[in-house]
């Protein structure tokens, strides 16, 4: 098995043996199977229900009705170990060794889960013909259950059963049988192998309507055929024509062309009231002729309109008519329609030359009372909101959030009239998705130049400058000072020397043309030149350069630790060359015993010097002499160690190349000078040794 395809090629003459029919049943058994697994989808291609035995004392047994399933596996190949997903046949006929099922084992109102899964065994031993081996391999369903339910592709579940107690004991009937899981929800378990692939290519698709608990096959003629829904083409590929008694769409429809009906449109809404009904972008035309039928004959111009069913049978529906009769638009409830005023007659009502006494008005009213007109002045005032270009922008006396959604005004607000929740004493300027304001300079050339000043977005967030998009709360494209009059600190983008022009300045410039830095620029005020104060702790995560003189009034703290990071580290390689390091670390050697190293490290040349203008005192304060060591000291450690002590110490006896000089005041009350004994006699070793009282 792998990638590739290979079948036998056969010709006269050509010696056969088991593994080359072996290679052509799995080369046809294979693309068959990919076949399954492509084309396909997994699950129960028909039959399969789960019936219950109803015969006298088998009321613990159900059979699985003949049918057929595709699983979904991956297969390896014993000798590639190469991997391949294929769906395999499972197949349960009439007689199968596994039906009926035996549940006996079970309990009443135990969940019992039953499933079919793809088998192969080998089968008929034969002796003449396969000197003893068997012969077939059996590709068999079997038929499994338990009461947990498999989670694979490879198990196709069938049923979810459920036993019960009755007069006979614990039965299983159909009652007790079911296609679905016990959840809430009712998951359900048969799932069903369909067609799979990205294109399907075919003149005439019918939906075969027959149950899926039988694998026998209806009769498919012609007549049976023609009274199944289907979906063909028509006009060569030009129609699509659904074929069915009723054809339901569950979501939205969205159609890019025409819509013809040949019947009704009925317009349902269930349960709730809803847009039953809207049109974009277009008009709706009434009484439109039949361009498609070439019969058809215009009757004439006639009366149309539309009308919203209000209820009472539709004595009080809502009508807008065109009276052919009266050549005019109507509108009202029921037969009480009344003359809709445009042209002529609605230029009677706005002029006022031409407006009769009635209609002669200096205001326009709306159901709240009087909303737009001319006070005695003559000026235009507004007692409601006013909506500008194509009521897109208003001019607010205040806000109304229950009829205005999104739009762009200036308002008026105050108490009782809030703007985003707050109670704002004065005009507020707002815009659907955001806004700006700007100068406009009108050129010499008679051109103009527009220059956005400040301008905001649907989140609130502020831009000032060059309008682009916005992604923090505040925006400044270009330097900022803030505290001017006061003590200004400005915010550049290229270091100005801003602190140099006046003493009480500072800066903040993210420079990356000259120092490439962000610099942070204090105030001379103190008298000590440029000055920036940090009160608190300052954590710096990377390298701090100072480029000057570095004063501390407490302790500096470095890492403890051995590590090549902690402590204090000196530059590599000051002289040139390399490896040059020199440091002082604090670190624990043991537990709580610590040590303070001071090192150099690459070659015998670095070294270590203490000049000091006074005396060295190594466990003392007070050292009395160049170097004044408060303890015992010993030298030439690594070689040949002398060690000096304050009472004898025994050091000389403990190696052969160790001496000691001890001021012994306690037991031998002397100055002692003890060799080492690497000069040794036949007797044993020899140890010299001085000492003067």
């Amino acid at each position: 098995m792998g990638k590739e395809f290979a079948r036998m090629r056969y010709f006269d003459g050509l010696f056969l043996n088991a593994e080359d029919y072996k290679l052509d049943q799995n080369f046809y058994l294979r693309l068959q199977r990919l076949h399954n697994r492509y084309l396909h989808t997994w699950g129960i291609v028909c039959g399969l229900k789960v019936l219950p035995v109803l015969d006298p004392g088998e009321y613990m047994k159900v059979k699985i009705a003949e049918g057929l399933a595709l699983n979904q596996v991956v297969i390896e190949d014993a000798a590639t170990k190469k991997k391949e997903s294929i769906s395999q046949e499972i197949l349960i006929y009439e007689g199968h060794p596994d039906n009926p099922v035996d549940l006996s084992e079970y309990n009443a109102n135990e969940t019992i889960y039953i499933w079919v899964s793809y088998e192969e065994m080998e089968t008929d031993r034969n002796i003449e013909r396969g000197q003893g081996e068997k012969i077939h391999i059996w590709e068999r369903g079997r038929i499994s259950h338990g009461t947990k339910k498999p989670d694979s592709s490879e198990h196709i579940v069938l049923a979810r059963i459920v036993p019960r107690k009755d007069s006979n004991g614990i039965v299983i009937d159909s009652a007790c049988i079911f296609d679905y899981d016990s959840d809430v929800a009712r998951t359900p378990l048969r799932t069903y192998a369909g067609a799979a692939g990205k294109k399907m290519v075919t003149e005439k698709l019918i939906i075969k309507a027959k149950s899926e608990d039988s694998i026998d096959n209806m009769e498919l003629n012609e007549e049976t055929l023609a009274g199944m829904p289907a979906v063909y083409t028509l006009q060569e590929g030009k129609v699509l024509e659904v074929s069915a008694p009723e054809t339901r769409f569950t979501g939205a429809l969205n159609i890019a062309g025409d819509l013809t009906l040949q019947g009704e449109l009925i317009l349902q809404s269930k349960d709730k009231s809803q847009s039953e009904m809207r049109i974009m972008n277009s008009f709706v035309e009434v009484n439109s002729p039949n361009t498609d039928d070439p019969d058809y004959e215009f009757p004439g111009p006639r009366d149309g309109g539309l009308e919203v069913y209000r209820g009472d049978g539709g004595i009080h529906d809502a009508r807008i008519v065109w009276v052919e009769a009266d050549q005019c638009f109507k509108a009202g409830l029921g037969t009480d329609l009344k003359k809709i005023a445009y042209g002529n007659e609605w230029d009677s009502l706005i002029k006022y030359e031409f407006a009769d006494l009635l209609h002669r008005h200096s205001k326009l009213s709306s159901p709240g009372g009087s909303s737009f007109g001319f006070n005695s002045s003559g000026k235009l005032f507004s007692d409601a909101d006013l909506a500008l270009k194509d009521g897109a922008t208003f001019w607010l006396k205040g806000t109304n959030p229950d009829t205005i959604d999104s739009s762009h005004g200036l308002g008026w607000f105050g108490a009782g009239k809030p703007f985003a929740a707050s109670e704002v004493d004065g005009p507020v300027l707002f815009g659907n998705s955001g806004g700006v304001l700007g100068t406009r300079t009108a050129n010499s050339d008679g051109s103009r130049t527009d220059r956005p000043v400040l301008s905001w977005n649907k989140a609130g967030y502020v831009g000032i400058g060059p309008r682009k998009a916005l992604e923090d709360s505040l925006d400044i494209d270009g330097s900022l000072r803030i505290l001017s009059g006061r003590n200004p600190v400005r915010f550049t983008s290229v270091w100005s020397g801003f602190p140099d022009n006046q003493i009480n300045g500072a800066e903040i410039s993210n420079d990356i043309t000259n120092h490439k830095a962000l610099m942070i620029v204090g105030n001379q005020s103190a008298g000590q030149g440029r000055k920036v104060a940090i009160w608190d702790r300052l954590d710096v995560n990377g390298f701090l350069y100072v480029n000057g003189v570095m004063q501390t009034a407490q302790e500096i703290i470095p890492s403890a630790g051995k590590g090549e990071h902690n402590g204090i580290i000196f530059p590599a390689n000051p002289g040139g060359g390399g490896a040059d390091l020199a440091w002082i670390k604090y670190y624990p050697r043991i537990g709580e015993d610590c040590t303070l190293e001071i090192g150099t490290s690459n070659d015998a040349n670095d070294h270590i010097s203490l000049n000091a203008s006074g005396n060295v005192g190594v466990g003392t304060l007070t050292p009395a002499d160049k170097l004044d060591v408060a303890g015992e000291l010993r030298v030439l450690s690594g070689k040949n160690p002398i060690r000096f002590t304050s009472a004898w110490s025994g050091f000389p006896d403990q190696a052969h190349n160790q001496a000691e000089i001890s001021n012994d005041t306690t037991t031998y009350k002397s100055l002692m000078l003890i060799g080492n004994s690497s000069s040794r006699t036949a007797n044993g070793r020899l140890r010299s040794g001085i000492s003067w009282m």
